[in-house]
């Protein structure tokens, strides 16, 4: 290639010469030839460049030094630096390959500085030599919020675990007769509701070493999260439990079979208002006195009601307007839970929940459990039962959808 363009730059001299001997238009001819003569080497210098390039970076860019292994011939930037590469050579009046060695140099040097740097990422590289440091908070887990006993649920304790309610279920009724008429006679009826408390565990081992590490406030909040778990668990139980010898029986399952309805098919703003006054009716209508009355609903429903809002005209737009400023229903106070399932929305008087506790929630740490594996047991125990005095006290609405 270096032949060439001597080769050309003789031709040229020679041009010159000719041009003080000849005529125009045959060193116009000449010229012509030499321009093309130059183009066609010109065009298999950058042919030639470019392969070199590659040849080159190849030689020195290992798939370690770039990201995923990609190969850099692939990255459209190196086109660009192709031809930048062919125009300082000329520039410099240096030779392609000179200039091309020397920015192969510069690469490999700065991918190796890259590759052999000290950094963070890794121990053996430095890494370990950084303090770590950590922040003062603790983040804590996402729990469901305890909702059965903050509306209002009424706690009994009790210190054999078992407690009964006497109940009268029907009174005579007094009727009219006439003079001389035979009064006929009556009595009332009774039941007794049984309640014995269910055992809630939670048995944590914890590293005696890391126990003798850690901040006082890390083991007070890790305390207090598993303290927070078992209020979620119970909650749970409550709203929604089965009545198993073992698990206390949920509102849910204490509702009378008339007092539980399906939505409204197709619901609209209209429908919705109808399906929450219906529930207020149907506890009202068993001649329940309200006390303590109030809503539990999952927060996609509550958020499902506000949102209807946007979307309507008149009276409704009031309606649920005041569902978002009070977060309340007819001045009855609504609390949500992920607990409570998203296709139910519950409505009753709180007052005629009974919750029997045993005691407070119990935290025992004993170090003989796990003594040869060198822990310490943390061990949670609550004992509950939940117990609604009136099965129409409550109403529930299910097969909620497109609330």
């Amino acid at each position: 290639m270096e032949e060439k363009i001597t080769t050309t730059a003789i031709d040229l001299k020679n041009v010159l010469t000719e041009l003080l001997k000849e005529n125009k238009s045959e060193v116009e001819t000449k010229l012509n030839e030499l321009q093309n003569s130059i183009n066609t080497i010109s065009s298999e210098i950058e042919t030639k460049s470019i392969d070199l390039i590659k040849e080159q970076i190849a030689k020195h860019t290992a798939p370690a030094f770039v990201k995923g292994g990609d190969s850099v011939q692939e990255d459209p930037l190196f086109w660009g630096k192709a031809v930048w590469l062919k125009a300082k050579a000329f520039n410099e009046n240096s030779s392609f390959k000179d200039v091309l060695e020397s920015e192969a140099t510069r690469s490999y040097k700065h991918f190796g500085r890259i590759k052999d740097s000290i950094n963070a990422s890794a121990a053996a590289d430095g890494g370990s030599l950084l303090i770590q440091t950590y922040d003062n908070e603790i983040i804590p887990p996402l729990q469901p919020n305890s909702v059965v006993r903050a509306a209002g649920a009424s706690v009994i304790s009790t210190k054999t675990g078992v407690h009964n309610f006497r109940k009268v279920d029907s009174m005579p009724n007094a009727y009219w007769i006439g003079e001389g008429e035979t009064i006929t006679a009556q009595k009332p009826t009774t039941s007794l509701i049984k309640a014995s408390v269910k055992k809630l565990a939670n048995l944590v081992p914890v590293s005696n070493s890391w126990l003798k590490i850690a901040e006082q406030s890390v083991f007070n909040e890790i305390q207090n999260q598993l303290l927070i778990n078992m209020q979620g668990v119970e909650d749970d139980a409550f709203l929604e439990g089965s009545g198993t010898e073992f698990k206390p029986k949920g509102i849910l399952n204490w509702i009378h079979a008339d007092n539980s309805n399906d939505m409204t098919s197709t619901p609209t703003a209209i429908t919705k208002r109808y399906d929450l006054t219906r529930l207020i009716s149907l506890v009202e209508g068993a001649n329940i006195q309200i006390v303590k009355g109030g809503w539990i609903m999952h927060p996609t429903v509550l958020w499902g009601l506000i949102g209807t809002g946007s979307a309507v005209n008149g009276d409704d737009v009031e309606f649920f307007r005041n569902i978002a400023n009070t977060k309340s229903i007819y001045g009855y106070p609504i609390y949500t839970s992920t607990n409570c399932t998203a296709s139910k929305v519950y409505f009753g008087d709180f007052n005629k929940v009974k919750i029997l506790q045993s005691s407070n929630i119990e935290i025992a740490m004993s170090k003989e459990v796990y003594f040869a594996s060198d822990e310490t047991a943390i061990r949670l125990i609550n004992e509950v039962d939940l117990v609604v005095t009136h099965d129409k006290a409550f109403a529930v609405c299910e097969a909620i959808s497109g609330w």
